[in-house]
């Protein structure tokens, strides 16, 4: 029996409902680059000459889904930029937030940014470039991002920026917020002279000591290769951690990391740089030393 229009029509609108559910369903959280959307902006609406501007890659991801700091993990591997600058343009060390320690099934330990993480790059302009012209910063970005299974992604970022002179004043960006909150957990120096935390070796061990209890955390870096069990030994709610490392030939190798505390009882979280290294012949009689 030959279909009537109305009945072609509303096949029609069926199969157009079918198609955008098959083509949207476990995907609405997803950008054109998969659970991974990343830009490239700045603090600043304008570039200083011969000043610094602040660059910021602004990663949003999907829920769920995660993406690698770039110290020590069991899965996946850290996000990896490459920036392309106008020549006589110095890039600084890319800032990295600190990252959440997780663990799934299977004791598998890994370092982790969920939601949305910026990490900013600092770049140094010369003095000799003419203002009003465009400054334009170019990158290429690649990621490994996880959930159940992982998937790889990359994408190539820009911006561009009118020139201003060094001593006129800048005027925020609309991201400017984003790196405010980022700034917020990038990790510091760790002060010698701490006024709550204690460090000192006692034999292969660096035990990290606060004067209350709380959480500490301790996220390895690649240099860390010694360290025993980062799983068991990188975390306490006691306001103590142990560091077991395994010396080879008179030496345990380096500490380098960062370090999280939280006191019990506040909403102040610090991270601190921890970047030391262990030296046998340094120790004392007893056997410890402090930082």
């Amino acid at each position: 029996m030959p279909f009537s229009r109305r009945g072609f029509f509303w096949i029609l609108v069926l199969l157009v409902v079918l198609f955008l559910a098959w083509r949207f369903t476990g995907n609405q959280f997803r950008s054109p680059q998969g659970p991974v959307e990343v830009r490239l902006t700045a603090e600043t609406t304008a570039a200083p000459i011969g000043g610094i501007v602040n660059l910021g890659l602004v990663f949003s991801i999907a829920p769920e889904w995660h993406l690698y700091w770039r110290g020590c993990s069991d899965s996946g591997a850290p996000i990896e930029v490459k920036m392309v600058l106008p020549p006589g343009y110095q890039a600084g060390e890319l800032l990295w937030p600190a990252p959440q320690r997780h663990v799934s099934p299977g004791e598998i330990l890994d370092h982790i940014y969920e939601e949305e993480v910026v990490l900013i790059l600092p770049v140094t302009l010369p003095a000799d470039i003419v203002p009003g012209e465009m400054a334009r910063f170019l990158g290429r970005v690649d990621w490994v991002v996880c959930r159940e299974s992982c998937e790889f992604g990359h994408a190539d970022v820009e911006v561009a920026l009118p020139l201003t002179g060094e001593n006129q004043s800048l005027e925020l960006s609309a991201y400017a917020p984003l790196f405010a909150k980022a700034r917020r957990i990038i990790p510091q120096p760790f002060p010698r002279d701490h006024q709550s935390l204690r460090v000192r070796w006692q034999a292969t061990t660096l035990h990290i000591e606060a004067g209350q209890e709380g959480y500490l955390a301790f996220y390895p870096l690649s240099g860390c290769e010694n360290l025993l069990d980062p799983m068991s030994d990188g975390e306490s709610d006691k306001g103590r951690l142990a560091l077991r490392f395994r010396e080879v030939e008179g030496d345990a190798g380096t500490v380098q990391g960062i370090l999280k505390w939280r006191p019990n009882g506040s909403n102040l979280v610090s991270y601190y740089e921890l970047d030391y290294a262990y030296l046998s012949s340094l120790r004392s009689e007893s056997n410890e030393r402090r930082w």
